[in-house]
C-alpha cells in the first residue's frame, strides 16, 4: 500500500512538474509574440493577465493553486517587460526605426506635404498679384499714351522743326560773325559748349617768379584786371610765410558772381622774374583760403615790369592742373574800364586777362536788346576766385565790337599823338597806323561771342583771348593810365574795396567835368556801391558791439546816410532811376 501511494505521489509531481514546464514555455510564447505585435500599455497589461492567471494571485488551474512566493518572484519579470522603449528623435531627416513605421511615419510625412502644399500657394498668390499689378499699369500707360498722342498730334514734328530751324539761325550768325570780323573768330567761341565742367582750351599765361629768394621758380598767374597781388593760404603755408592776421591786414573782395569773400590776411616777401634781370622787391600778396590757382599777379607788378606791352616774351604756358574748368578770377569791384562799341551800343568793358571767356551781363543784355542763345548746348560752367562754379544762361554774339567809339577824334588823342594831327576831321583818329608792330587800328572791327552771366558786376567783361587777339594792351593807350579829368584804363580785375579816392574827389568837385554822360553815371554807381559797402559793413560791426561802441557805430551810420542824402538830393542818376539811399 505504501509503495503504491508514493508512486502515485512521484507520478502527481512529475506530471506536475511537465506540466509547470508546459505552462511555462507557453507563456513565454505568448508573451514573445505579443510583444512583436504591438508595444504599449496593453501589452503589458495583458502580459501581466496570464502571469497572474499561471501564477495563482487569487486563482485557481487545472494543475492546482500556486503559492503567494511564486507570484512575487514574477513581478520583476513583469516591470521588465512594462518598461517602455525610448522614442526616436522628432527629424524626418532621420531613419525611423522598424518599430515606428506606420501612422506615426505617414503623419509626419502628411503634415510635411501640408506645409510645402501652403507655401507654394502663397507664392503663386503672390506671384499673380504682381503680374495683375504689371498688366494693369501697362494698360494704364498705354490710355495715357493713347491720350497725349491725341492731343499733341504734331509734338515730334513741332520739336524736330524747332530745333532745326535754331540750329540754322545760329549757323547763320556765326558765318556772318566770321564774314564781318574777316574769318577772326575768338578761340573762346571754338570751344565744345556744355553746362557741365569742361577742360578749357590751355591759353593761360604766367610768370616764372622766386618768391622769398628761393633758388627754384614758381609760376604766377598773370592777372591784368587785379590791382592786388594774391596768394592761396596753402601756398603760403607751404614756403613757411608768416601771415598776419590782423584786423588792417584783412579785406573784402567781390567775387565775379556778386557775392563778397574776406580774406585771411596778407604777407610781404621778395619777388624777382625767374628770366629776368630785374632785381628783387618786396611785395604785398593779400592771402586768400580757398584760391584756385597759388600765385595772382595783379596788374601794378605787371605794368611796371612791362610785361604785357614789351616783355610779353616772358609768360608762360601754365601747367594742365591750372586749365581744369574755364575760369573767372574776379576778386573786386570794377573801377577801370575801355571803351568799346558792341554792335552800335556803346559800352565801357572791364578788360581782364585773367578771364577765360568774354562774359556780359544779364540785365545789359536784356537792357540792350541783344539776342540770348539760351539753348543748353551753349552753356558753361564757371569757377570763381573762391572755388565755387556757377552756370551761364546762354550766349550773345556780336558781329560788330570795336575797341574805341570816338568818331571824330577827340583832343586828347591828338594831344597824346601829335604825329597824327594833321588827319582828316571826317576821318575817325582811331584808324591811325600806331607804331606797335602788328598791332591793329583801333577802329578795327571784330567779332566775339559773350557768356552770359546773370549776377556779372559789370555790364561787359573783355576776356584773355580776345585782349591778345587784338592787341587790346597797345591798340588802346587812348585811355591814359591813371589820368585826371578822365576813365581809368588800369584794368582792375581784382581789387579790395578800400576808399575809392576818385569818388570822394568828386564829391568834393574838384575832380572837373567828366568826358561823357555814361561816365558820369559810371562814376555815380561805384560811388553807390562804395556806400552801400560802407554800411554792409558797419551793420556787420553792430552785430558784434554792444553798449557805447553800439551806439558810436549807429551814429556814424546814419552820418553816412545823411551826407549822402544830402549830396544826391537833387542827383539826376538817383532821381532817374530811383536808387533809394
Amino acid at each position: 500500500m505504501p509503495s503504491n501511494q508514493s508512486h502515485h505521489t512521484h507520478s502527481f509531481q512529475g506530471t506536475s512538474s511537465r506540466s509547470e514546464r508546459s505552462s511555462s514555455a507557453s507563456i513565454d510564447t505568448s508573451i514573445k509574440s505579443h510583444s512583436s505585435q504591438s508595444h504599449g500599455v496593453s501589452q503589458s497589461t495583458e502580459a501581466a493577465k496570464i502571469l497572474g492567471f499561471h501564477n495563482g494571485g487569487g486563482t485557481r488551474s487545472s494543475q492546482g493553486s500556486a503559492g503567494p512566493d511564486r507570484a512575487a518572484s514574477a513581478s520583476p519579470f513583469a516591470e521588465l517587460v512594462n518598461r517602455r522603449a525610448p522614442s526616436p528623435p522628432d527629424d524626418d531627416k532621420t531613419k525611423l526605426p522598424p518599430a515606428h513605421d506606420g501612422i506615426g511615419r505617414l503623419e509626419l510625412e502628411t503634415r510635411r506635404n501640408r506645409d510645402l502644399s501652403n507655401l507654394v500657394r502663397l507664392k503663386y498668390e503672390r506671384m499673380r498679384k504682381e503680374r495683375e499689378d504689371f498688366k494693369k499699369a501697362q494698360m494704364e500707360l498705354k490710355e495715357l499714351q493713347a491720350r497725349f498722342d491725341k492731343a499733341y498730334p504734331s509734338r515730334d514734328y513741332l520739336e524736330i522743326h524747332g530745333e532745326k530751324r535754331e540750329d540754322k539761325r545760329a549757323s547763320h550768325r556765326t558765318q556772318l560773325a566770321k564774314r564781318t570780323a574777316g574769318g577772326y573768330l575768338p578761340p573762346s567761341r571754338r570751344f565744345g559748349s556744355s553746362p557741365a565742367p569742361r577742360q578749357p582750351k590751355n591759353s593761360r599765361r604766367a610768370l616764372g617768379v622766386m618768391i622769398n629768394l628761393a633758388e627754384k621758380g614758381d609760376l604766377g598767374y598773370a592777372d591784368s584786371g587785379s590791382s592786388k597781388n594774391i596768394m592761396s593760404e596753402a601756398y603760403a603755408l607751404q614756403k613757411g610765410l608768416m601771415i598776419r592776421r590782423g584786423q588792417k591786414d584783412v579785406r573784402l573782395f567781390q567775387l565775379g558772381n556778386g557775392k563778397l569773400m574776406h580774406s585771411v590776411g596778407r604777407v610781404r616777401t621778395y619777388v624777382k622774374l625767374a628770366r629776368s634781370s630785374h632785381r628783387p622787391k618786396k611785395e604785398w600778396f593779400h592771402i586768400l583760403a580757398n584760391c584756385p590757382v597759388p600765385l595772382i599777379l595783379g596788374m601794378p607788378f605787371l605794368r611796371e615790369a612791362q610785361i604785357l606791352t614789351e616783355n610779353t616774351h616772358l609768360l608762360e604756358s601754365c601747367p594742365a592742373e591750372f586749365s581744369t574748368i574755364e575760369s573767372v578770377f574776379w576778386i573786386g569791384t570794377p573801377r577801370n574800364r575801355m571803351k568799346c562799341n558792341l554792335d552800335g551800343r556803346n559800352a565801357i568793358a572791364v578788360a581782364d586777362y585773367g578771364s577765360d571767356v568774354n562774359l556780359m551781363s544779364l540785365s545789359y543784355a536784356k537792357r540792350e536788346g541783344h539776342h540770348i542763345d539760351r539753348r543748353r548746348e551753349v552753356r558753361k560752367r564757371l569757377q570763381f576766385g573762391d572755388g565755387s562754379q556757377a552756370d551761364t544762361v546762354g550766349q550773345v554774339i556780336v558781329s560788330n565790337l570795336t575797341l574805341d567809339w570816338r568818331t571824330p577824334a577827340t583832343t586828347m588823342l591828338e594831344e597824346m599823338h601829335p604825329d597824327h594831327s594833321a588827319a582828316g576831321a571826317g576821318q575817325p583818329a582811331s584808324s591811325l597806323s600806331l607804331d606797335h608792330e602788328g598791332a591793329q587800328d583801333a577802329d578795327a572791327t571784330f567779332s566775339a561771342v559773350f557768356d552770359v552771366l546773370p549776377s556779372l558786376p559789370c555790364d561787359v567783361l573783355l576776356g584773355r583771348d580776345f585782349l591778345a587777339a587784338t592787341d587790346a594792351f597797345n591798340v588802346c593807350p587812348v585811355v591814359p593810365v591813371e589820368a585826371e579829368g578822365c576813365l581809368h584804363a588800369e584794368l582792375n580785375f581784382t581789387r579790395s574795396l578800400g576808399h575809392v579816392d576818385r569818388f570822394l574827389r568828386w564829391i568834393r568837385g574838384d575832380l572837373g567835368q567828366s568826358g561823357s554822360e555814361l561816365e558820369d553815371e559810371k562814376i555815380h554807381d561805384e560811388a553807390r556801391h562804395e556806400k552801400a559797402y560802407k554800411l554792409w559793413k558797419i551793420d556787420v560791426e553792430l552785430g558784434r558791439l554792444s553798449g557805447q561802441s553800439k551806439v558810436k557805430k549807429e551814429g556814424e551810420r546814419k552820418k553816412i546816410v545823411k551826407d549822402w542824402q544830402s549830396r544826391h538830393g537833387s542827383c539826376r542818376f538817383c532821381n532817374s532811376a530811383c536808387v533809394s539811399p
